[in-house]
């Protein structure tokens, strides 16, 4: 009978990294996370997606040097609340994942890496 009012275990806590960093080299100098579809940019339609999903508690942007305040203005623009920070990369996609990993808040018990 008391098994009816156990509490229900705490899920543990979840980050994202969206590894943002990449050149875009084969769009011939335009940045591919920034070109719109359906009239957003990429990059905010991938971000909505895990705003969405309750099972994700935080996400962090890695992104090249240049582009740290436009991603996180982005973020900012499409209300994208879980984004937790937004950090440079590094100079190949396994550093940059590495550091997005790094940046995960301390209460983070799995990461999931966005390709």
């Amino acid at each position: 009978m008391f098994g009816l009012f156990k509490k229900k275990p705490e899920r543990p806590h979840v980050a994202a990294v969206i590894a943002a960093g990449g050149l875009s080299t084969r769009m011939k100098g335009g940045n591919k996370l920034l070109a719109e579809v359906a009239g957003m940019p990429v990059l905010a339609h991938t971000l909505r997606a895990f705003e969405a999903n309750g099972n994700i508690d935080e996400i962090v942007i890695v992104a090249r040097e240049d582009l740290l305040l436009d991603y996180a203005d982005l973020a900012r623009t499409f209300e994208i609340s879980k984004v937790s920070q937004v950090v440079s990369g590094g100079a190949s996609r396994a550093e940059s994942v590495y550091k997005g990993v790094c940046a995960c808040g301390p209460d983070c018990a799995y990461v999931l890496v966005h390709d």
